[in-house]
């Protein structure tokens, strides 16, 4: 997926970005979901406003790694169901530049720490950790930022459940020229109205641990056999959706899939002919089987995510939660 970015004296250094991701996910499986569903909103989004599939892929690496500051938070504030302190609250804060630092050395960090550091930063000033505003923050800082914040309405939280598509529709549009770029929230909601986003919206599947494919980077594997593939290539991402497996064993599963079930990779192309192994899982982008660990470790049996239905207050709907 990435050949067309690096050279093969960067393949090396892009897999251990993809294994920090890991690092990530197994320490915390809902941050290891939110990564991969900020990565492919970001991707989509990218693409929508006529990047090409290099800058797009970038903006996609960028969204995967934007909490990677989180591996310093313990996992006790991540996962609280209650109100933060404010200490709590100032810890949270630390992982945009923390995330930075851990990445700042690494030979492709011109890549991602944009995203990285300041994908909490506003147009009006009011974001951290610089607290810059405007076009000081990087188009695909602004870009994650809106990813992140619309992953965090719209899935279940620790502390409350997904809220309505509606409702996240109506706070990015609120919050559009200070919070969030208003010209990329046009385009975001655009996009969303047009159901680009209906298989990646709050997609957990906490029973498969985030593995990489070779095509992709880290995915969330799915189960199942697809049908069939489309022998259809060149088609560009932003005028379709991702469509799942339609076999009846698929745990993701969409009903209104037709029965030939296309695969988009992300480089805008519906792939034909991928090999598939009805005793594996598949990548839910391209559709090539990937492995799963030999042992895969037990918080995957069941969701570490609990939504109590507390209120989500204004407060909360001002900053997106926890992200």
């Amino acid at each position: 997926m990435v050949s067309t970015l690096i050279n093969s004296d960067q393949s090396e250094h892009l897999k251990s970005l993809h294994y920090l991701i890991k690092i990530v996910d197994s320490m915390d499986p809902y941050t290891g979901r939110h990564l991969w569903r900020v990565s492919q909103f970001s991707r989509l989004l990218a693409l929508d406003l006529g990047m090409n599939r290099d800058e797009s892929l970038q903006v996609c690496l960028g969204g995967f790694l934007h909490d990677v500051g989180k591996i310093s938070v313990p996992n006790a504030i991540l996962v609280k169901p209650g109100k933060l302190t404010d200490r709590e609250c100032a810890i949270i804060k630390t992982h945009p530049k923390i995330g930075a630092d851990i990445i700042k050395e690494h030979p492709l960090a011109g890549w991602v720490i944009e995203a990285i550091r300041d994908h909490h930063e506003r147009p009006d000033g009011k974001g951290y950790p610089r607290g810059i505003s405007g076009v000081e923050v990087s188009l695909v800082a602004r870009i994650v930022g809106l990813c992140d914040a619309f992953d965090a309405m719209t899935s279940n939280r620790p502390y409350r459940k997904a809220m309505p598509l509606e409702k996240a529709h109506f706070i990015l549009r609120r919050m559009a020229g200070s919070q969030f770029d208003k010209h990329l929230v046009q385009k975001f909601i655009q996009l969303s109205n047009k159901n680009i986003f209906t298989d990646i919206i709050g997609l957990e599947a906490y029973d498969m641990p985030l593995t990489l494919c070779s095509n992709c980077g880290p995915i969330v594997p799915v189960k199942g056999v697809p049908v069939k593939n489309v022998p259809v290539k060149n088609v560009p991402v932003k005028s379709v959706s991702i469509i799942r497996s339609s076999t009846k064993n698929s745990p993701n599963k969409n009903p209104s899939a037709p029965s030939a079930t296309m695969h988009i990779n992300t480089m805008g192309q519906i792939e034909a002919n991928n090999p598939h192994d009805d005793k594996g899982v598949h990548c839910p982008i391209c559709g090539k089987v990937v492995l799963l660990p030999v042992a895969v470790n037990s918080r995957y049996n069941e969701s570490p995510v609990q939504g109590r239905g507390r209120p989500f207050t204004a407060a909360a709907e001002s900053s997106a939660g926890r992200d």
